[in-house]
């Protein structure tokens, strides 16, 4: 039986004359994929904003509903600099869902996200190529 037990996951360490039980091997391994078994799944793609008097929105489905999704454009060279507009929502498992610099522009659906474009902030402008990094 072991005497000590790891600090973060609480699992069995033996010492010298410590007995080895199966049940403790067991447990640990119980333990180690539990924390395996949560991990973060991270999507990226982009999309070309389809902007028009009549309909500023545009669905953009990835078959689940993000726990984060962070919009941007590009406008030059690909550096911090060249960011021309951005967006941050939280999904199920973050924040609330419109937890956003521009919440209403961003928000996250029970399949992807839905973006649009407002004077504060274009993540919808017609002809424009966005990313997004969508995380599961």
């Amino acid at each position: 039986m072991s005497t000590k037990k790891t600090e973060h996951y609480g699992l069995h360490v033996w010492e010298p004359g410590d007995d080895f039980l199966r049940e403790e091997f067991n447990a640990n391994f119980g333990v180690i994929d539990g924390a395996l078994g949560v991990k973060c799944e991270v999507v990226l793609g982009g999309y070309v904003g389809n902007k028009s008097n009549d309909f500023n929105y545009q669905v953009i489905e990835l078959g689940f509903a993000p726990r984060m999704v962070m919009v941007w454009a590009m406008s030059g060279l690909p550096n911090v600099s060249g960011f021309s507009y951005m967006g941050v929502a939280m999904g199920p498992g973050g924040a609330p869902e419109a937890a956003s610099q521009y919440s209403s522009n961003i928000r996250v659906l029970d399949n992807g996200f839905r973006i649009k474009s407002e004077s504060n902030c274009s993540l919808n402008n017609s002809g424009t190529q966005y990313y997004f990094m969508a995380v599961r």
